[in-house]
């Protein structure tokens, strides 16, 4: 069995030294970046480690400019109609009660209850003597 007396102050010390380095190496990568670009290279290397800049085009389309083009054309068949329930007025509608006992009911058998478990560990923060 686990002797959490061990391993939580092992973690811990593990995720804040891990959290520690992550914010050294993001501000890194940005800065070896930004280097990188007012220096116009793509590759640098020192001591056998090379630093590679790429940059990648990611394409999307702009679906209320693509939709307005089909339609301009005519391939309507090509647009859908896409339902969803607006939550804002379907809360509204229920604060107001415009809606009735029978549907509140079988709405509820719509509601879906996920578990999730989290780990959370802080160091506990030590009080002051107040008063002293």
């Amino acid at each position: 069995m686990t002797d959490l007396n061990i391993v939580v102050p092992r973690y811990y010390e593990h995720k804040t030294e891990m959290d520690f380095y992550k914010k050294q190496c993001d501000a890194e990568n940005a800065e070896i970046k930004q280097a990188m670009k007012e220096m116009d290279i793509k590759d640098f290397e020192v001591n056998g480690i090379v630093a590679k800049y790429v940059i990648q085009n990611k394409e999307s389309m702009n679906e209320e400019k693509l939709l307005s083009v089909l339609k301009d054309a005519g391939y309507t068949d090509l647009i859908k109609t896409k339902e969803y329930v607006d939550m804002d007025e379907l809360e509204s509608a229920l604060y107001h009660s415009e809606i009735d006992t029978d549907t509140i009911i079988e709405m509820d058998k719509c509601r879906e209850v996920k578990e999730v478990v989290q780990l959370r560990i802080s160091k506990k923060k030590e009080k002051k003597n107040e008063g002293k």
